[in-house]
Formats: C-alpha cells, structure tokens, sequence
C-alpha cells in the first residue's frame, strides 16, 4: 500500500507545485497497466482512430442501396421492352453514336468482303452473360431472312448477302438476350411483375453497386403523373406535355428533343384529290412554319442524323398560295372533304391543323384512331424513324411498311442502292437525292421532332 504523509505546512506551501497524491497514485497504476498490457492498450488505440476515420465511409456502405422508381407510359410484354430498359441490360453486337454511325459493342470491330456481301464480327473474348457463363458465338441466333449466318470460331461471326448490305452494322445494335432476359450489361432483371400479359413493373439491379431502378409501366401520361404525385414513384420519363409540373418546388422538370421522332402526316395517295401533288402542296402552305415546344423537321431522317439532307424541300406557310393551288385542284374535283385521323394524344394538334386546311375553303374534319385506319386521308402520328438513313421500308413501293402508296421510279432505285452501296460518302450523297425526291413528292407533311419531359422529385 502507498501511503501519503504530509505536514498541513508543507500542503499549502506546495499545493500548487506538486501533484495531489491520488494522481501519482493514477499514473504508477496505469504505466503498470501499460508495462503488462502495451500491444493491447496500442491495437485499441489503432483501431479505434480508424473506426473514426472510417466511419462516413462505413455508414455510407451500411446503408440500404438506393431505389430509383421510374414511371413510364405504354403497354410492353418481355419481348417488346423499350429500347432504352434493352440497352441497360444488354449490349449489341454494336453501339450507335449520336449521328446514328455504329461503332464496336460486344464485337470489338468487324471486316467486309466479297464486295460487301460478306461481314465477319470479331467478338470480345472478355465479356460474361448476367448469369455467368462466357459470352461467345454459340450463344447468337440471329434470324434474318435471306441472310446466311455462320459460326466460324468462339469469337468470330460471319454474315452472307445476296448482294452487299450497308444498313447491318446499325442493326445489330440491338441488345442481346439468352434464356429471356439475361443480357451483357451491368444492370440485370431482379424481378417483372405482369398485369395480364402486360408487364406492370421491372425491376433492375446495378451489379456493381446494388442499386435498384423500379420502372413501372401507365396506360396513360395522366396515371403516369398522379402516381409521381402520390409518391409511388419519383420519376417520369418522356412525357408529351408538363401538366404544369414545372410549378411545383418540389419537382425538376427537364425537356429534350426526341431526335428519331417526327410529327407527321401521312396522306394516302389512292385518294382523289390527295392524289394530286398540287394539293398536297396546298395542305404544307397552309400550315405553320414551327410549333410550340418543338424543333421544326428539315428532313426525313433523325435530326442529328450523318446522311441529313442539305436539299430538303420545305413549304414555308403562305395562304395565298395555299389557297390559290388548292382553287386550282378543287375546280377539277368533285371532292373538297378531308378526314384527318390521330391518336387520341395528339388531337389538339389535328385540331389547329384541321382548322388551318378548312380556311383553304376544304372542308376538314378529325377524328380519334390509335392505327392508321384502313382507308385513311390523312393522318397524324409520332413516326418512329429508323437511325441508319435506310428508308426503305417506309418508302419503296414495294413495302407493307409504305401505308401512303408511295410510288416513285426514282425514289424506289435510289433507296435500293442506298442499301447496296458501302461508303459513307457515296451514301451520302444517294440519300440526299432520295430525301430531295420525297419532299417534292410529298407523301407525306414532316412537321416537328417534339420535346419530352423527363421530371424528378427533388
């Protein structure tokens, strides 16, 4: 035991020069702690000082991945998704740039011969299905009519034409999939809820990170947004119009341009008088130069489009003119109706331009229909447009696709070579031919690519 003796004199002289006793007492006990039990007493200290340093990291690390809920609108089954949830989960054997140009995906690049009848794809030899297994040639089944698909190794696959076939390397852009929906990407299918056969949500896991991004699908743009309002989700994409979100404090709304999608209006060229070019000449006078929200159409192709036309005929409004050609046809005719058809959405838009034809003295009528009707005048719809300037499918009178009756000699032979021909400039200029060819023919009135609306809880 430590005893303590000290006279009152000596405690006040030093009281203030030396330690009280219980504090020697303190510290002979801990050095005799420290001289037992050092390695303990210093790998506490470590550990503690890197708890504390570690601690923001850790917490952030604890916590539950975020869910990202995302409204979309329209009805898809597993084997229609939209082609922006097919491309999170998946790759093609190509990517598309923004001037529609493909470059190398899960095939690192690609080689033509025998005149470009003949594609061979060297594949990536690093790449892994969600579910594992190695990515390799034995998994690809393409089925592609009058194309001759052949395995030549693991890694490398071949494509025989006919004849040469430029537009290949923008097709095979689209993702790829085995056994449903196991994709290449670093998002995979957690889980798919269905209502029918309709999908009513899909959920997606980042690998990497283990966030999820819930998509759930509306029939309408207004379910759409009331579910953003009621907190079953926190984002909606591609909306046509902003419901004035933008007035809430608690929302971002952000527009873009929907660059392969045109308003336009298809007219059907076995019906008299939209047979005639003059009057469908006198429909494009008589209608606006641009519209609200929107950036005006210049061309056929998507708007950032390599092959867009420099030559484009446009039909700046002009009343008089529009009334005058449109006098001149309507002398001969027996006919001065017109029924205009368009999807429910787009019926205010129908409406003004409905309006804008019967100040020609037309007699104009609309009418709701979500399909181009089998006997249609006129009609109004988004157009999906295709990234490889290839048109054909939609012009060549050949096709089921060209539902105006598009007939041209010219048109058709240009976008037969347009899909013959290799070199991007020799396309170019074929394509520019062919879009100076349809606008003068006017098939059909190419208004606008529209603005989206994507809007977020903040």
């Amino acid at each position: 035991m430590i005893l303590c003796h000290h006279r009152s004199h000596d405690r006040l002289r030093h009281s203030f020069h030396r330690p009280p006793c219980f504090m020697k007492i303190y510290l002979k006990l801990v050095l005799s702690y420290l001289r037992v039990h050092w390695l303990l007493f210093f790998v506490g200290l470590a550990a503690g000082s890197a708890f504390i340093f570690l601690f923001p990291t850790l917490s952030r690390a604890l916590q539950p991945p975020k869910v990202n809920r995302v409204a979309l609108v329209g009805n898809y089954t597993a084997g229609s998704l939209p082609l922006k949830i097919q491309n999170e989960i998946s790759l093609g054997l190509t990517k598309l740039l923004p001037d529609g140009h493909a470059t190398g995906s899960a095939a690192l690049d690609w080689q033509t011969a025998d005149s470009g009848k003949t594609v061979i794809f060297n594949l990536a030899q690093n790449l892994f299905w969600q579910d594992g297994t190695k990515f390799d040639t034995s998994q690809i089944n393409y089925s592609l009519k009058g194309v001759e698909v052949k395995r030549l190794s693991l890694y490398r696959l071949e494509f025989k034409f006919k004849e040469s076939f430029s537009p290949l390397p923008t097709i095979l852009s689209q993702p790829l999939f085995k056994n449903a929906l196991i994709g290449l990407g670093d998002n995979a299918v957690e889980n798919i809820k269905f209502n029918g056969r309709f999908i009513a949500s899909l959920t997606l896991k980042n690998l990497p990170t283990g966030a999820q991004k819930i998509y759930k699908f509306y029939p309408t743009e207004e379910a759409a947004v009331t579910a953003l309002k009621l907190g079953a989700v926190n984002h909606v994409e591609d909306l046509h119009q902003t419901y004035g979100l933008q007035n809430d404090s608690h929302l971002k709304v952000q527009g873009h341009i929907a660059e392969n999608t045109i308003a336009t209006i298809l007219l059907n060229l076995h019906k008299d008088p939209i047979s005639e070019k003059s009057f469908r000449q006198a429909l494009a006078y008589a209608l606006p130069d641009s519209y609200p929200h929107s950036a005006t159409a210049s061309s056929s192709l998507p708007q950032n489009s390599w092959a867009k036309s420099l030559n484009f005929k446009t039909y700046p409004q002009n009343q008089t003119l529009a009334k005058k050609t449109f006098a001149d046809v309507a002398s001969a005719s027996a006919t001065k109706r017109i029924f205009l058809s368009s999807p429910k959405e787009l019926t205010p838009l129908a409406e003004s331009i409905s309006a804008a034809w019967s100040s020609l003295g037309l007699e104009a009528k609309t009418t709701v229909s979500e399909i181009i009707p089998p006997s249609f005048d006129a009609h109004l719809l988004y157009l999906e447009i295709p990234p490889d300037p290839d048109q054909y499918a939609l012009w060549h009178s050949t096709q089921a696709g060209n539902t105006t009756g598009y007939k041209s000699f010219k048109a058709d032979h240009l976008l037969e070579d347009g899909r013959r021909t290799l070199g991007d400039k020799e396309r170019w200029e074929i394509y520019q031919a062919f879009q100076k060819a349809l606008s003068e023919d006017l098939p059909a009135i190419f208004l606008f690519y529209p603005q989206l609306y994507d809007v977020s809880r903040i």
